[in-house]
């Protein structure tokens, strides 16, 4: 695992989006330059309804995919 200097994480979401989140989240390993690598997550999760809201619940497989 690299160490907290050489990893970075962003979290964004639109700014006209309230009250759920529909972003982008992104890692960047500083130690490791040659490969990228994008995992497309929309798709995964079970959605489930919250009263008025959505809420989409991942799995633990599918977090440890991501």
């Amino acid at each position: 695992m690299p160490s907290e200097a050489e990893q970075y994480g962003k979290a964004s979401t639109p700014k006209r989006r309230i009250g759920f989140f529909s972003g982008l989240i992104l890692f960047i390993d500083k130690a490791n330059k040659d490969e990228v690598v994008l995992i497309d997550a929309s798709g995964l999760g079970e959605k489930i309804k919250d009263g008025k809201n959505q809420k989409t619940i991942l799995f633990r497989a599918e977090e440890q995919k991501i």
